[in-house]
């Protein structure tokens, strides 16, 4: 999707928290990979994929490849691994949920699945930002079992002569979430004497 005339376009940072120690942060190695992010793109282009550390958080980076006719022109994805409640406050939360079901009270229920869609425990979008060096938009997310916050931003400027590839924020957040619980399930099922992880708001 085109953010506006001049080919501006979104591409992802997903930013992911958790409540364990920084050297638990890689258990994310196996599940945000070039491979998962490009499934979430409507085309699948070439991409550029890292990772590495960055305070107390574990990043990953996707930049999608292509010519460039001026600088600043860009379409990057990055996913970043940290404690729980980095990106997200529960109580924080519902004041936004409860803010926006007054403000937009005449919204169906397709709006309010939008703006907080069913991701992990919870999840809730952030506000678009565009500007000269491109636009971007994110989404957040905690885990299902309140370890870890993944925060999702697309941010990318396009020239006109390229396509959009069509990155899904939502379908890789929701992609993210779902490899999570089926490995710790897995982990689970290899492990029947560990307890049960505390599933309270935090």
């Amino acid at each position: 999707m085109r953010a506006w005339k001049h080919g501006t376009v979104f591409a992802l940072l997903a930013l992911v928290s958790t409540a364990a120690p920084a050297a638990d942060l890689a258990v994310f190695d196996s599940i945000i990979t070039a491979r998962l992010i490009r499934s979430a793109f409507s085309r699948r282009p070439a991409l550029k994929f890292r990772s590495h550390e960055k305070e107390g958080t574990r990043v990953y980076e996707a930049e999608y490849a292509f010519r460039r006719s001026k600088p600043g022109q860009h379409y990057l994805c990055l996913v970043s691994v940290g404690v729980a409640g980095k990106f997200l406050d529960w109580p924080a939360h519902q004041q936004r949920v409860a803010e926006t079901r007054k403000q937009y009270s005449d919204r169906d229920e397709v709006f309010f699945r939008h703006e907080f869609p069913a991701i992990g425990r919870f999840a809730q979008r952030a506000s678009p930002a565009f500007g000269p060096g491109g636009g971007s938009y994110g989404l957040s997310f905690r885990t299902t079992d309140d370890l870890y916050d993944v925060r999702l931003i697309l941010s990318s400027l396009l020239p006109e002569h390229v396509a959009d590839p069509g990155l899904d924020l939502e379908r890789l957040a929701t992609a993210i979430s779902t490899r999570y619980d089926g490995q710790s399930r897995k982990h689970q099922r290899k492990s029947p004497e560990t307890a049960k992880p505390d599933h309270s708001r935090k």
